[in-house]
C-alpha cells in the first residue's frame, strides 16, 4: 500500500560519483591480483546524495537509507561492484557482494563528486512500497529533530526514536 507523503523542506544534494569511481578504479588495478579484466567496470547500485541539516551533512541513498552519523564526526563509505560487459555494450554480469568500499568524510567525498541537482528528499528517494515510504519517514523525522543534538559541551548524544 502507497502512503502518502508529506513535501520535505530538506533537500538532497544529488552527486554524481564519477571521480570516487575513478579512484576506486585505480586502487583496484593497483595489484594485478584484483585488476579489473577486459569488459569489466565498477559502479555502484544507488544514486546517492547529501543533506544539510544544522550545518552538518548526512549521506543518503534513493532508498532512504543513510546513516544518523554526519559525514563531518564518522567516515562513511559507498560500496562499488564489478558489472561485467560484452563487445556490443551490453550488461552479462553483475557482482552480488562489493569488490571495494570508497571511504570519506565530507571533504573526501565533495572533492571527488560533483552535486548535479538539489532535490526535495519526498522526491529523491524512490516510491515503491511501503518499506521506501517508511524510510522516508525515518528520515525525515530525523532531519526534522535536527538530526545530532548536542546535549552539552562534554558529550554527543544521538537521538535515535522509532516513530
Amino acid at each position: 500500500m502507497k502512503m502518502t507523503r508529506t513535501p520535505s523542506k530538506h533537500i538532497v544534494q544529488v552527486l554524481d560519483l564519477t571521480g570516487l569511481c575513478e579512484r576506486a578504479t585505480a586502487r583496484k588495478n593497483d595489484s594485478d591480483i584484483t585488476r579489473l579484466k577486459k569488459g569489466e567496470k565498477l559502479e555502484h547500485a544507488f544514486t546517492w546524495g547529501v543533506v544539510e541539516v544544522e550545518g552538518l551533512h548526512y549521506l543518503i541513498n534513493d532508498e532512504g537509507v543513510g546513516s544518523y552519523e554526519p559525514l563531518e564526526r564518522e567516515n562513511d563509505y559507498i560500496p562499488w561492484y564489478t558489472h561485467t560487459y560484452n563487445d556490443a555494450g551490453a550488461e552479462v554480469s553483475f557482482g552480488i557482494m562489493p569488490c571495494i568500499e570508497s571511504v570519506f568524510d565530507y571533504d573526501g567525498l565533495l572533492g571527488n563528486s560533483t552535486v548535479v541537482d538539489n532535490v526535495p528528499l519526498d522526491q529523491f528517494i524512490r516510491t515503491f512500497g511501503s518499506r521506501l515510504d517508511s524510510n522516508y519517514n525515518s528520515m525525515e523525522s530525523y532531519f526534522n529533530r535536527g538530526g545530532i543534538k548536542r546535549e552539552s559541551s562534554t558529550g554527543i548524544k544521538l537521538e535515535l526514536s522509532r516513530n
